[in-house]
């Protein structure tokens, strides 16, 4: 879910409980595991999702190298490598992200019209990420987790395998490193920024 905060007794308060507070400190999560059931003593909480627009082109950037996901060379050919680099602006490095179904997404790039894919259908670590053309596999859809404790920032798992998250690997501050897949550990260089590019 790309986004989640809490309003108590239908009252829209931006910051329920003080500026900086997170909603998991004072609510208890639903059944579900989605959404919260109640909030200190008010059991009537609606939970409020922001999600992802498919008309806007979003950027989706590193947190420990600030670089951003990006089809190499421009290509547009099935099977080409994903990488970062300092984003430019250029419509390789732009993507829309479109929901298919509950916490599931397709991240499709904006030059070539393919989708974030993982290097032929693995999840295992080490696995690259790379473009091609849509086909509903689980390997091309997407969950964004948000990371309640930083807000703003989010793990990127295929699927099929949500213990991991993408990544640079290799030389973490250069521009050209491949994406690939490996079992999440909660470093930096495996969260994600996602906005709107301009």
């Amino acid at each position: 879910m790309p986004g989640v905060s809490a309003w108590t007794e239908q009252r829209p308060v931006p910051e329920p409980f003080y500026s900086g507070a997170l909603c998991k400190g004072y609510c208890t999560t639903s059944a579900g595991g989605e959404g919260f059931s109640q909030c200190l003593s008010y059991k009537h909480v609606v939970t409020v999702w922001r999600n992802f627009d498919p008309a806007t082109q979003y950027k989706i950037c590193n947190k420990t190298s600030a670089r951003c996901l990006e089809v190499a060379g421009s290509s547009t050919s099935d099977g080409a490598a994903v990488q970062q680099r300092s984003f430019s602006g250029g419509s390789n490095q732009k993507w829309t992200i479109i929901q298919i179904a509950a916490g599931k997404y397709k991240v499709v790039n904006a030059k070539s019209g393919k989708a974030l894919d993982s290097k032929s259908g693995k999840t295992s670590d080490g696995t690259a990420a790379i473009q091609y053309a849509y086909s509903g596999a689980t390997s091309q859809q997407w969950s964004f987790t948000s990371l309640s404790d930083q807000p703003g920032f989010y793990k990127l798992s295929p699927v099929a395998n949500s213990n991991t998250s993408i990544c640079p690997w290799g030389s973490l501050y250069s521009d050209g490193t491949p994406i690939e897949d490996w079992s999440y550990n909660t470093a930096d260089y495996q969260k994600w920024t996602i906005t709107p590019a301009n």
